[in-house]
């Protein structure tokens, strides 16, 4: 992948969706790391989260894309619970 540069994003999430980072068109490395010790996240890219939709990310997992297959559009985040937590990695 060459040189990268990462920032990085903490948070959290209950049972309403939030838009977790932005859309980033250079986008080429992303992981967002479920923190909670208990709770699902449901996630997605480009259109709104919801209970039981999309990419689930247990608790303790983690989502990954990188290079060719690294989605550029906003991630949106769903928790099972109040206050589920999350870390994102995003490289550029």
């Amino acid at each position: 992948m060459g040189n990268i540069a990462f920032t990085y994003t903490n948070g959290n999430v209950g049972t309403a969706a939030a838009t977790a980072v932005s859309r980033k068109d250079d986008r080429k490395y992303f992981a967002c790391h479920n923190t909670h010790a208990t709770q699902v996240i449901y996630a997605k890219f480009g259109a709104t989260a919801a209970s039981l939709e999309g990419h689930v990310i247990k608790a303790g997992e983690s989502l990954v894309f990188d290079g060719d297959m690294c989605p550029v559009d906003y991630f949106s985040v769903y928790g099972s619970g109040a206050t589920t937590t999350y870390a994102i990695a995003e490289g550029f």
